[in-house]
């Protein structure tokens, strides 16, 4: 009697090698994946230094078909340059522009100051229905004079 218990208890154990080997697999790749999962969403030092929410338009923007994404775009007689301050628009002479009726141009250059945020830049852009349009900052000379 004895020893039929001894074989019951390692047929028992026999049978159940397999489970535990899958069990073991099983809870190392979920330690694995809740590992890879804390990595990603720890954001690197650096990564948090440069990204500003609040960051101010600092560079020119390029059109989209350039092939240097660090170029910058140098403004010709021909541009049509709109001003956008305060929520109007404005020409070079600081008259103000109706959109709906803006003259025809090879290009449309909209400068605006550098403090204003993403949101608003992209707002005041989704204004002027024109396809070859370049963003632009406005430098110091203008925004004083803006300010008189």
């Amino acid at each position: 009697m004895v020893m039929s218990a001894n074989s019951q208890i390692d047929s028992h154990t026999d049978n159940h090698a397999m489970t535990e080997v899958a069990l073991g697999l099983a809870m190392a790749f979920f330690a694995m994946m809740i590992l890879a999962m804390v990595s990603m969403s720890v954001a690197s030092k650096e990564a948090a230094q440069t990204t500003n929410p609040t960051s101010s338009i600092a560079s020119i923007l390029v059109p989209a078909d350039s092939a240097n994404s660090n170029a910058t775009t140098k403004t010709n007689d021909q541009d049509l340059i709109i001003i956008y301050h305060q929520d109007q628009y404005f020409d070079v002479n600081l008259q103000p522009i109706n959109l709906d009726k803006l003259p025809p141009a090879p290009r449309y250059v909209l400068a605006m100051s550098p403090n204003l945020s993403f949101s608003t830049v992209i707002s005041a852009r989704a204004k002027i229905s024109a396809s070859n349009l370049i963003i632009t900052e406005l430098d110091q000379a203008w925004l004083t004079r803006l300010a008189l």
